[in-house]
């Protein structure tokens, strides 16, 4: 822009020295420092430099015009690359909060995770526990049922059958009673026809 400005003022000085020129070449004429016929090439010229007066003059104008165009459009431009930059510094803005609420996100769903995953742990210890003990309560139970069995007054057939009852098996009958396997199957058998 500042180029233009100067170069249109270069132009002028140009044209101002130009037209001096030309009049004080017309004064000449006018006193007689320059003859008559001279004179006729010079109102030619100076109906020329008029003539190219006027056409610098439209140039200008329309340089005029164009740089009032031009100006317009670089400040909307200018205006639309502002708006621009502000509609990208706001989805900056906009993907920076996502991000921070997705990292939170995560860390929470992350954190649940190794929550429920030591909760789980623990409740698998928990319930092996339980089982250890209950399995332990229970093998004592049956050792104690097997102990009365055996201290009570039955005959061997009563304490076939209680043991059986008591979900032992015929080996393990045969073997705290100290019997065969077969007399206890035979006794087994018995019980159940009763």
């Amino acid at each position: 822009m500042l180029s233009l400005i100067i170069s249109i003022v270069l132009f002028f000085m140009g044209l101002i020295v130009f037209i001096f020129g030309y009049i004080s070449k017309y004064e000449l004429v006018k006193d007689g420092y320059i003859e008559e016929s001279n004179l006729s090439k010079v109102t030619k010229e100076k109906e020329e430099l008029s003539l190219k007066v006027d056409e610098a003059d439209k140039v200008l104008q329309e340089l005029n015009k164009f740089s009032t165009y031009v100006s317009k459009e670089l400040d909307t431009k200018h205006k639309e690359l502002l708006f621009l930059y502000q509609m990208i510094d706001e989805k900056q803005e906009s993907l920076a909060k996502k991000e921070k609420e997705v990292v939170k996100k995560t860390k929470k769903v992350t954190l649940d995770e190794k929550n429920e995953e030591r909760s789980i742990k623990e409740n698998k210890q928990k319930t092996e526990a339980n089982e250890k003990e209950e399995h332990q309560f229970t093998t004592i139970n049956d050792e104690l049922k097997v102990k009365n069995i055996l201290k009570g007054n039955q005959t061997i057939q009563e304490k076939i059958q209680a043991l059986h009852n008591a979900g032992k098996s015929i080996d393990e009958i045969a073997s705290t009673l100290r019997k065969g396997k077969n007399e206890i199957r035979l006794m087994i058998g018995m019980g159940k026809k009763e």
